[in-house]
């Protein structure tokens, strides 16, 4: 310990030392949390996008903007990705309802 400081004062540095170690230790739990949450986060919105992508990017073309502009991009690459039974159900199952 030098000269002329008090013992308080040494035990006051090494307690503040230490309230900042367990600080560090929680901004890198919290930064470690941060990280996982997100990997989470992705992961899972990932596994609930539909399989077929190109179908939403067609579906661009549903947009209000789009479909009361003057010149319209044709729908029949998305009506061609859709099954017709997908949509309507089976044609014996609609006629007997």
């Amino acid at each position: 310990m030098p000269k002329g400081e008090k013992i308080s004062d040494y035990s006051q540095k090494y307690t503040t030392k230490w309230e900042r170690d367990d600080e560090l230790k929680d901004l890198k739990d919290v930064k470690e949390r941060c990280k996982n949450f997100w990997c989470v986060l992705a992961s899972e919105i990932q596994s609930r996008l539909p399989d077929n992508l190109n179908v939403l990017k067609m579906m661009a073309n549903l947009h209000p903007k789009v479909a009361t502009s003057q010149v319209k991009p044709s729908l029949n690459d998305i009506l061609k990705s859709f099954n017709r039974t997908a949509l309507y159900g089976n044609k014996d199952d609609v006629e007997s309802e």
